[in-house]
């Protein structure tokens, strides 16, 4: 019986100790071509052999440090707007610190817009806020491309997710947003700010694990927004499509309206699509 309890007693101090064996941390430092250390830069790790990904921003010292990575072969990527991003392969199996990395110029949009975008970035109380209100950004197409311009918020088509944290829980002036339409539909010359909270407390819905807070400089309860949106393309054949998104605010009740009408490959069709919010769900 005795040594029944010692071989168990062995499994439970031997079992946590292997678990952790593989999981490792992987830390740097990332520059900007001046040897100045570069805040708010993303770095993503992502397997080589499946979608496994792990991320970390750099704070205002320029450090990154990535927990809990598996043992594996990973792809990794340090990016940040207006820089040319830095790729490359890494197999990890233990501790890794890698050696300081630098960013080089390279503008992606208006110089002018990316200038802006650096500047308005701010990081308080583990919170990143770009400001948006009388800057440059106001005059991009729309509100996605403006959260584009979030350090550590990654924007694919209108599929939005956060480096190392997935898809995010998204509010406008407090109010949880339902449906991505009611992103789409804002104007960016009608943001005041975009919030990114890394680390959210447990008043939100643990399935998230990350929050945007997008604040608009007045009160939408009384509101309408309009956005036509028209799209070219040649690939063997010629096609094009209109897209018209409509918003309408009022007290608890928000109304989206939805059309699209796509001419491609000689054939039409149309969609339409209506959605009624109120501030306790949907109709």
């Amino acid at each position: 019986m005795r040594y029944a309890i010692i071989s168990i007693m062995s499994l439970l101090l031997i079992t946590p100790l292997s678990a952790q064996v593989d999981k490792n941390l992987v830390s740097g430092t990332v520059l900007d071509e001046n040897d100045l250390t570069l805040a708010y830069a993303s770095v993503v790790l992502k397997a080589m052999e499946n979608s496994v990904i792990y991320g970390d921003i750099t704070d205002e010292q320029g450090t990154f440090k990535i927990p809990s990575v598996l043992n594996g072969k990973y792809t990794f990527t340090v990016s940040f707007v207006g820089y040319q991003p830095y790729s490359q392969e890494i197999e990890v199996n233990t501790n890794i610190n890698m050696p300081a990395i630098k960013l080089h110029d390279g503008i992606e949009l208006d110089e002018v817009v990316v200038s802006a975008a650096r500047k308005l970035v701010t990081y308080s109380n583990g919170k990143i806020n770009l400001t948006v209100e009388n800057s440059k950004l106001a005059d991009l197409p729309s509100v996605v491309d403006v959260l584009s311009f979030v350090p550590g918020v990654i924007v694919k088509g209108n599929a939005i997710s956060v480096v190392g944290k997935g898809k995010p829980l998204i509010f406008i002036n407090g109010k949880e947003v339902k449906a991505s339409l009611q992103i789409e539909s804002l104007q960016p010359e009608t943001i005041k700010s975009i919030t990114l909270d890394r680390n959210p407390s447990a008043k939100y819905d643990a399935s998230y694990n990350s929050v945007i807070h997008i604040t608009t400089k007045r009160n939408l309860k009384k509101d309408f927004s309009a956005q036509y949106i028209q799209g070219l393309s040649l690939n063997h054949h010629f096609g094009h499509s209109e897209t018209i998104n409509l918003n309408h605010s009022s007290g608890k009740f928000t109304n989206f309206f939805y059309y699209k009408f796509k001419n491609s490959k000689n054939t039409q069709s149309a969609n339409t699509y209506q959605q009624i919010v109120l501030d306790n769900g949907m109709l």
